[in-house]
């Protein structure tokens, strides 16, 4: 997983593009001792990307 796709905020992870990996991501993280209260999944539309990108 490239470390660009990785975010950490306040004691939360937050992964880009891996929606479809979520259980091998939550056996990793359980197998090195990490404790997943949590896994959610949001999607957003293009223009909410896209104003992400641009900074508005």
């Amino acid at each position: 997983m490239p470390p660009q796709q990785i975010h950490i905020y306040n004691k939360s992870v937050y992964l880009d593009s891996m929606i479809d990996r979520t259980g091998q991501i939550n056996k990793y993280l359980v197998e090195n001792g990490v404790t997943v209260n949590q896994i959610s999944i949001h999607a957003i539309n293009l223009e909410e990307y896209f104003l992400r990108k641009v900074g508005a």
